[in-house]
């Protein structure tokens, strides 16, 4: 806000900074034609405050009393009249290009990393699964394994009849025992964090046989989930 004199008139210049526009009032009620005459106190006798200008002014009759005017900032701009803008405005369009570039790579930039991070959640999930994909053979043999739990496992026979493999050779027989229970030992511990979920326990009415049984804790966790 600038105040200054054009005789015969006082007016004020009000700036827009944000919207570029400059404004002038003018003092059509010459409010400050009479003003205080006090130079140690020029800087008191006329400004604003918050949204409110004020000024002090010597009355136009023989009391000499000096007024207190009060003009809020709104009034103002609503009687001043637009004079043109403020400062002259150039525009960088190298800057416009730079800025646009710049919202392109990190709109694109955001949006490759969270494709990558998807992907790689994925990929995860899919390891996650294949390792806890059982083969057909591996289904029966778990299932059987919690079916007989309380009975004290599957044994050697059972186990044979159940992948089918009792017309084999005894060698090919535990050749192909060994592989299922072992596929089972590792892919078990993703489902249960268990180091050991199987194990085998040797029969007291025949030494020479054995039945594999899966651990209690394993037993439990498998509950679980449903297995």
């Amino acid at each position: 806000m600038i105040k200054y004199y054009d005789v015969p008139q006082a007016k004020i210049h009000l700036v827009d900074p944000i919207n570029n526009q400059l404004y002038t009032w003018t003092d059509n009620k010459k409010l400050f034609d009479n003003r205080v005459e006090d130079p140690d106190n020029e800087m008191f006798r006329f400004y604003y405050w918050h949204d409110t200008l004020y000024c002090y002014s010597q009355a136009l009759n023989k009391s000499n009393e000096i007024l207190k005017i009060k003009i809020p900032i709104n009034q103002i701009k609503q009687e001043s009249v637009s004079v043109g803008s403020f400062y002259e405005s150039s525009t960088n369009w190298w800057g416009i290009l730079i800025g646009i570039l710049t919202c392109v790579v990190i709109v694109f930039g955001y949006r490759y990393w969270i494709g990558r991070n998807k992907k790689l959640e994925i990929e995860s999930n899919n390891d996650m699964k294949g390792s806890t994909h059982f083969t057909k053979q591996e289904q029966i043999i778990l299932q059987e394994m919690i079916k007989k739990h309380e009975e004290g496992g599957v044994e050697v026979n059972q186990f044979n009849e159940l992948l089918e493999i009792s017309h084999k050779a005894a060698d090919n027989q535990r050749k192909i025992r060994n592989e299922v229970v072992k596929s089972l030992g590792i892919k078990l511990p993703t489902l249960t964090n268990l180091a050991e979920n199987i194990i085998r326990n040797q029969i007291d009415e025949d030494k020479r046989s054995y039945r594999y049984v899966l651990t209690n804790e394993a037993f439990e966790l498998l509950k679980e989930k449903g297995l």
